[in-house]
């Protein structure tokens, strides 16, 4: 049975940034195919291209939308940070649903969700299908290798036309229905967020990690300690300091920057902070600290930096970001950078520690923790050796802020 009339045979995600010329050249060479194969001609009854939305996006655009809501086989491009991204997440949640009320409906799984290493990234975790490989020969090869290199092009040729058959064999065989009402984006899960589902950017043990400490306060903390609450939320996590260049926390600023460089990572904050330096020991991670400068002029937030000054931090680096268009924050700034000092001055009285004390926009911030991660993975595979304490000489640090 082939979809009905004016159904799309197939949904590529992507996340911008990855590649994109030629992601825009698979997506054109593979609705060709899929054309050739079915006689339509009409583009929208072949695939669609969803990318990610834009941080203010409150709605789906409408073609992503009824592609996400009629398509008959989902095509992610995984990449490292495909797997950190939310609409990605979301996009996948949507068919997941939709090939789940198949199963209910019908009691047959459909192999409808076909995911792609679009880059280098490690298999997804249990309870994901695996990737369809470029070349059977060659499974681990990402498929952005096959556009890149005129060498493996002939592969590549061959690649689209076996998706092709693949996709129009699964539409025909496994019709789906729809999925109406579809929910606006912001109330959409996230497939990689899900509680205990596995999801692939959890820290897994033997890649390179970070965890990352948001010591930030909620709203409600930070009422104590200063004017101007717009950069806060409910949560330490929902701390944006950037307003309003960078709308997004500051935290999946940071999960995306480490995603680039292909360190898995996560994200805890100042209640954490003990178990969090222990796992970082045990397991030799990197953790970096997302200090918010007035946070430590929170009691309890003062005290459990403190504690774990004294006790000793582990590979760590401590990033301050204070804005420019923060007027408050900047009239106090060379407070706020004394009270970093004074409340974690042990950790920065070492000839090795990590730390920027301003970072004023968010690119600054990017670069910075770009440059910490590069640092941390030296360590980290510097024959084993520990980070030298304080006083005992070692590398220079790479990071010291204005």
């Amino acid at each position: 049975m082939a979809p009905e009339e004016h159904v799309p045979y197939f949904l590529v995600s992507h996340v911008r940034g990855d590649d994109d010329a030629y992601v825009e050249e698979l997506f054109r060479d593979l609705r060709h195919a899929v054309g050739e194969l079915t006689g339509q001609t009409r583009s929208a009854d072949i695939g669609e291209l969803a990318r990610d939305l834009d941080p203010d996006a409150t709605a789906w655009p409408a073609a992503t939308a009824d592609a996400l809501a009629r398509c008959q086989v989902f095509l992610p491009l995984c990449s490292a940070r495909s797997l950190l991204n939310e609409s990605a997440g979301r996009h996948w949640w949507i068919f997941r649903e939709r090939l789940r009320r198949f199963r209910d409906e019908g009691g047959a799984e459909a192999p409808s969700l076909l995911p792609l290493r679009w880059t280098a990234v490690r298999d997804l975790s249990a309870g994901f299908p695996e990737f369809v490989p470029a070349d059977p020969a060659e499974p681990r090869r990402p498929l952005g290798q096959y556009l890149r290199l005129r060498s493996l092009r002939p592969q590549y040729r061959a690649f689209v036309h076996r998706l092709a058959q693949r996709i129009v064999r699964t539409a025909r065989a496994h019709p789906l229905g729809e999925y109406w009402p579809l929910p606006a984006p912001a109330r959409t899960p996230n497939a990689f967020a899900d509680a205990g589902s596995g999801a692939p950017d959890r820290l897994t043990r033997g890649t390179r990690n970070v965890r990352f400490v948001v010591a930030a306060g909620s709203r409600d903390d930070m009422e104590q300690v200063r004017s101007v609450l717009d950069y806060y939320g409910k949560e330490s996590a929902d701390w944006a300091p950037y307003l309003p260049v960078y709308s997004r926390p500051l935290a999946e600023q940071a999960k995306a920057v480490a995603a680039e460089r292909l360190f898995g990572s996560e994200v805890t904050d100042l209640k954490d902070l003990r178990r969090t330096l222990d796992l970082a020991r045990e397991a030799r991670d990197l953790v970096v600290l997302l200090l918010d400068p007035w946070a430590t002029r929170l009691p309890d937030s003062r005290r459990r930096l403190s504690d774990a000054d004294g006790a000793g931090l582990p590979d760590a680096a401590l990033l301050v970001p204070l804005s420019g268009a923060d007027e408050e924050s900047e009239r106090s700034r060379e407070e706020l950078l004394f009270d970093v000092e004074q409340t974690l001055s042990q950790f920065l009285d070492r000839s090795d520690a990590l730390y920027s004390g301003r970072l004023p926009t968010p690119d600054s911030f990017g670069g910075q923790l770009a440059a910490a991660l590069e640092e941390g993975r030296n360590r980290m595979f510097r024959s084993g050796r520990k980070v030298p304490p304080s006083g005992t000489g070692g590398d220079r640090p790479i990071l010291r802020g204005p």
